[in-house]
């Protein structure tokens, strides 16, 4: 094993959000429960204090338009209420909000996401979630 250089600084493990990000690289595909690769096609990441405001250019620059249904759990609704749909109101953003509210913790489980797909309204054309992975996982069923 060849001994490290002393005048290389050393190299810092990714950061977590490095870990994070990378996983979003686009074009990038994992296994999947059904047994065939799925492409992830991530379009956009922003990381940066106040990046909520950017939402509704974000929504332009990626092509997305119609309604909006913003996905998330009891334990964020303060910040979807106080932050996110003001937001998107003052944007002229037509959206809904879509609470999953049950008793204890939510599951990223099909019943979960049989209850999400039946409340998303006809005419929903993009979800996105705000909050927890679970409230992710159940948005991409």
């Amino acid at each position: 094993m060849a001994e490290q250089d002393a005048s290389l600084p050393d190299r810092q493990a990714p950061s977590a959000l490095e870990e994070l990000l990378s996983r979003f690289r686009p074009g990038t595909s994992g296994p999947c429960e059904c047994g065939r690769p799925h492409e992830i096609r991530t379009r956009l990441v922003v990381v940066r204090p106040g990046a909520l405001n950017d939402i509704p250019a974000a929504l332009t620059d990626v092509g997305l338009s119609g309604k909006l249904v913003v996905t998330f759990d009891k334990n964020i609704r303060p910040i979807v209420e106080t932050k996110v749909c003001p937001v998107l109101k003052e944007a002229l953003v037509k959206f809904e909000p879509l609470c999953i509210d049950k008793p204890g913790e939510v599951q990223a489980d099909l019943v979960t996401a049989g209850e999400l797909m039946e409340r998303l309204p006809q005419d929903a054309k993009t979800l996105m979630c705000v909050g927890s992975g679970t409230m992710n996982d159940l948005s991409k069923y």
